[in-house]
Parts: structure tokens; C-alpha cells; sequence
């Protein structure tokens, strides 16, 4: 597994690399939680939403050991924490304010 092909998005990520003709391909999922407002400190969530194996063309169910997932997910996080605001941050935190100021006004 190379790292370096390791593609992050929007909340998405994904890797895909090649083992002795067996090509692997993985998406993820990232969002973030438990975010400052104030501070902007925060964490993400990364939880793998498709895996898969290809032999010789032919497409096999695959997850990645625990290890391997550790691994991405703390690839994932070097790169989106080291910035959050440019990972859309406030755009999430402004969502989240949005959600609870609904859910309040629905409570009235």
C-alpha cells in the first residue's frame, strides 16, 4: 500500500494500488465531529464505504485489515486537521448550527 496515492476530497477519500496483479480500490467516507467554533479544533470520522479486490478482471469483495484502515485513517487525518477551515469547516459548523437552531424552533 503507497500512501501517496491516497486521493483526498470533499469528505471523500480514496486509494487504490496494485499487489502482485491484484489491484486494490477503496473509497472513504470522512466528516468531521466534536469541532470548536471558537477554536476550530476538532476531529473527523473516517469509515471505509467500498472496498474491493480485482483478479484477473474479476471484481471480489475485500475489507482492509485493521491496521491497514488505522493507517489511512491517520493518513486522512494529517492532511484535513493540518487545516480544517480549507477541509470546510465553518461550512460544517454553520450546518450544524442551522440543524440545532431547527430542531429548537420545532421544540417551541
Amino acid at each position: 500500500m503507497n500512501l501517496e496515492d491516497l486521493q483526498i476530497d470533499q469528505n471523500t477519500a480514496s486509494l487504490c494500488y496494485e499487489i502482485d496483479g491484484v489491484e486494490f480500490i477503496m473509497e472513504f467516507d470522512w466528516n468531521f465531529y466534536d469541532a470548536d467554533p471558537k477554536t476550530y479544533e476538532c476531529k473527523i470520522d473516517v469509515y471505509c464505504t467500498e472496498a474491493e479486490q480485482w483478479i484477473n478482471g474479476i471484481k471480489h469483495s475485500y475489507f482492509p485489515s485493521l491496521d491497514e484502515l488505522k493507517v489511512i485513517k491517520t493518513a486522512i487525518e494529517d492532511v484535513v486537521l493540518e487545516s480544517p477551515v480549507d477541509w470546510g469547516l465553518v461550512e460544517h459548523l454553520e450546518m450544524e448550527l442551522d440543524f440545532y437552531n431547527e430542531q429548537k424552533n420545532e421544540n417551541l
